[in-house]
């Protein structure tokens, strides 16, 4: 289905492009428009390259990870082993 058809049927106006000074688009009253187009803002295009990015980020960062095992092997990670304490975060963000 062609846009031009849906702006025809419901007779919509069709617009040209978005400046590049955020001026509002002109509106084009002629329903027999050769072609119609979006335009994706500056905004949207960086939001993509940002989720593409952490898209293609791994998972497990795994320098860190062995970072922390190394430590843990070292006994110089802090580690804390009171029962008490871990029941407490547990309960503070109800957990438990």
């Amino acid at each position: 289905m062609e846009l031009k058809s849906i702006s025809s049927a419901y007779k919509t106006l069709s617009y040209d492009s978005v400046t590049s000074n955020n001026k509002k688009p002109k509106a084009n009253h002629s329903s027999n428009s050769a072609s119609e187009f979006v335009v994706i803002s500056e905004d949207s295009l960086n939001l993509k390259k940002i989720k593409d990015a952490i898209d293609e980020a791994p998972e497990i960062r795994l320098p860190i990870v062995e970072k922390i095992k190394e430590k843990i092997r070292n006994n110089s990670y802090p580690i804390d082993l009171s029962i008490e304490s871990a029941l407490e975060v547990l309960q503070k963000y109800k957990i438990l």
